[in-house]
């Protein structure tokens, strides 16, 4: 069995570059001169550099899952409270999940999915992961009558979407305007799965 540990270093390794370097500077040779070790045993690990960008793919998206899945843990009772926390948890995916994922390699990643099946591949997964674990706590919420959306599926593709609109306004308009147009998609959120606080709260008693 090859030694994993090493496997993941060079993965590490890669993604640190891809982070300083951008894509086309994190080669095979910059990999290796920034392990000091050679170029050979990086192709022990991997078949190629096609194999070492889908084996980070393939680590991106299952952190970025496990951060879809730790937003609301299952743990955590259902509540309209709740509901709004995750909500705005959603709408921040991009900026929450930096904590994680670096933004950089994420969307150096994203780059390459018109032109690499194999990302693409790795990605529709997230994607189809995300908006499962995102419609199943909206089925919990609905099930509790704390929403009533018709289809918690287009629920949260519509809340992720949203998601991506407010990434278009990262670092370009003033923290306040940001935090105001934050708001806005929230409220039409709640307008879609028709959230209404006051009778959320009644029907929960």
């Amino acid at each position: 069995m090859k030694n994993n540990t090493k496997k993941q270093e060079i993965l590490d390794a890669y993604a640190s570059l891809v982070v300083s370097q951008g894509l086309e500077g994190a080669s095979i040779g910059a990999i290796a001169r920034h392990m000091g070790i050679n170029q050979s045993l990086i192709f022990h690990y991997f078949e190629n550099k096609d194999d070492l960008i889908h084996q980070l793919s393939e680590r991106v998206v299952e952190k970025c899952i496990r951060f879809y899945q730790s937003a609301w843990p299952a743990s955590r009772a259902v509540t309209p409270a709740a509901f709004e926390e995750y909500a705005g948890t959603v709408l921040e995916i991009h900026s929450r999940r930096s904590r994680v994922v670096s933004p950089k390699l994420y969307f150096s990643l994203v780059y390459l999915l018109p032109r690499n099946p194999a990302v693409k591949e790795s990605f529709v997964r997230l994607s189809d992961a995300g908006t499962q674990i995102i419609a199943e706590r909206l089925e919990a919420c609905r099930q509790a009558g704390i929403i009533r959306s018709d289809d918690c599926v287009m629920s949260a593709r519509t809340l992720l979407c949203l998601a991506d609109g407010i990434l278009c306004y990262d670092g370009l308009v003033p923290a306040q305007e940001r935090a105001r147009f934050v708001e806005t998609q929230k409220q039409l959120f709640f307008s879609s799965v028709q959230y209404r606080p006051a009778e959320a709260g009644t029907r929960q008693g």
